[in-house]
Order: structure tokens, then sequence, then C-alpha cells
């Protein structure tokens, strides 16, 4: 058991023992993880976006629409790059 628990402290570092149930990972598997979690919220924001595009409910003009979009996309990405949603400042 001793040999096995060095192991993991060697492998692992401070990912050692992490606890029941905490899969022990290297900063590369966290990284991985916390930007696949990333790239899944880009995706959902991204097609609400589609979404509201393709809904006819503005009695604005269409370059109008374009207008909003983009500042909407705008508003969301500068939300990521902070860490948040975006315009809650």
């Amino acid at each position: 058991m001793i040999l096995r628990w060095r192991r993991e402290f060697d492998q692992y570092q401070d990912g050692s023992f992490s606890g029941h149930g905490n899969a022990n990972m290297t900063s590369e598997q966290k990284e991985i993880v916390k930007l696949k979690k990333e790239l899944r919220d880009a995706k959902i924001k991204r097609d609400i976006l589609k979404k509201a595009i393709s809904m006819p409910v503005c009695p604005l003009g269409l370059r109008d629409i374009k207008i909003v979009i983009n500042v909407a996309i705008i508003i969301v990405i500068n939300g990521m790059r902070e860490g948040g949603l975006g315009g809650d400042s």
C-alpha cells in the first residue's frame, strides 16, 4: 500500500490523495478539463445566439438586427475573457 501511495505522489505531486470520489489529475489534465468546460459553455452561448438570429420577433430592420447581434457577441466574448457572463459590471 505504501508503494502505491509513493507512486501516486510521484505521478501527481500536489494532486495526490485528493479524497474519495475526486480524480487525481496532473495540471495538464486539469487544464484540459477546464478548456473543455469553456468550449462547452461557448458552444451553448453560440447556439443561443443562432436561435435568436432565426427568430423574427424584432420589428427592426435586418441591418439593425445584425448590429444588435454583433453587440451581443462582443459582450459574450468579453465576459468569457473576464471569466463571467459579461455585462455584469
